[in-house]
């Protein structure tokens, strides 16, 4: 079954805006909705239905499964189909993580833009959390083909906690604003992706690292809107 679409509609919804919002009622299928399809690797990997939350409707969970290299996750359906600069764009989502990431068990999520959901990305705007790197603090980063920086939010993640997170880059691609529950936490000015060889797209993923028992996130819903300069 394919996730609950709805269009929220600024002054227009068309050729000179994009506005996609889904609330996770139920659970997509490999094929996707339309917009977002989904990338697993290992047995048992995949999405699913966890356990009802009455301030949360509308769940997915995004599970590794039970192989050390587990993957799995919820993304556009063509990782290369966004390049900042040229119009403001938006992602956010709600996330929660159940279980923490340990030495036994160890995986990475990575929400927001990124170019590989089967390995590290090589460009991207994104929020990423493992227990290892900093801490187990939220952290975000813009990479492109010149390099990378990271900026330590200093919030720790904590386990069952929902976070609302959002990427907000501006009309021109030169600066990409990160907030988690609306407060802004970091602002990015150098390597936001705006070359071909950058593009991207849009993601919640979970990869595991070390171990064998399944880990997950669970996802609430997730919307991307996007105005281009240009009219087309």
């Amino acid at each position: 079954m394919s996730g609950m679409e709805t269009q929220i509609a600024p002054a227009t919804v068309g050729p000179s805006n994009i506005d996609y919002f889904s609330d996770c009622y139920t659970q997509f299928s490999t094929a996707g909705d339309g917009y977002i399809g989904n990338s697993v690797s290992g047995t048992a990997a995949g999405q699913g239905a966890p356990t009802v939350d009455i301030t949360h409707p509308g769940l997915i969970s995004v599970t590794t499964g039970t192989t050390a290299a587990g993957r799995s996750s919820l993304n556009s359906l063509v990782t290369s189909s966004v390049l900042f600069g040229g119009g403001p764009y938006a992602w956010e989502g709600i996330v929660s993580i159940p279980t923490l990431s340990t030495v036994a068990d160890r995986f990475i999520c990575l929400f927001g833009f990124v170019n590989s959901v089967s390995a590290a990305p090589t460009a991207g705007l994104f929020f990423s959390y493992s227990d290892n790197v900093n801490g187990g603090n939220w952290l975000v980063t813009a990479i492109n083909s010149s390099g990378s920086v990271t900026t330590d939010t200093g919030i720790p993640v904590v386990a069952g906690t929902f976070y609302k997170l959002n990427v907000s880059v501006n009309a021109a691609g030169t600066i990409a604003t990160f907030s988690i529950n609306g407060v802004v936490v970091a602002r990015i000015t150098t390597n936001i992706p705006v070359a071909t060889a950058d593009a991207c797209g849009y993601t919640h993923t979970i990869r595991k690292t070390a171990g064998l028992n399944s880990r997950s996130f669970v996802v609430d819903y997730l919307w991307l809107r996007h105005q281009p300069t240009a009219s087309r």
